[in-house]
């Protein structure tokens, strides 16, 4: 019972840190992009 009861506990959250983690790094990974192609034009 425990073994059941804690695999779909352990999985299920880390499938949302996955998913909030990639929503949150990928606009931040895009920012820095841009800032990098404006900084290395405008140097």
């Amino acid at each position: 019972m425990l073994g059941a009861n804690t695999i779909p506990s352990k999985s299920a959250p880390n499938f949302l840190a996955a998913s909030a983690a990639s929503r949150v790094l990928m606009p931040q990974i895009f920012i820095i992009m841009v800032i990098r192609l404006y900084s290395g034009s405008f140097a």
